[in-house]
C-alpha cells in the first residue's frame, strides 16, 4: 500500500535527497547487512492556497487534502 507523504507547509519548495535506513543497530542478523539503505529525491512544490467560490460557499481546491495514513 502506498500512502502520501506530508510535509510542513514551512518547507521550502526545491529539491530534497532523502536517506532511509533500516536496521541501523544491526538487531536483525542477515545474510546481507550492506544493503539496508536507500536514498531518493523528491521534488517539493508550492500548494496551491484553497479558495472561497463565494461568501457562502465552502472552502473548495482541486487539490485533495490530507487523508488517512496506515
Amino acid at each position: 500500500m502506498h500512502a502520501p507523504l506530508m510535509f510542513s507547509t514551512a518547507i521550502t519548495p526545491g529539491t530534497y535527497y532523502l536517506v532511509l535506513a533500516a536496521d541501523v543497530d544491526a538487531v536483525i542478523a542477515e545474510s546481507n547487512e550492506n544493503n539496508n539503505e536507500g536514498a531518493f529525491t523528491v521534488q517539493i512544490v508550492a500548494s496551491q492556497p484553497l479558495t472561497v467560490q463565494d461568501s457562502a460557499s465552502a472552502l473548495d481546491s482541486d487539490r485533495p487534502g490530507p487523508g488517512p495514513c496506515g
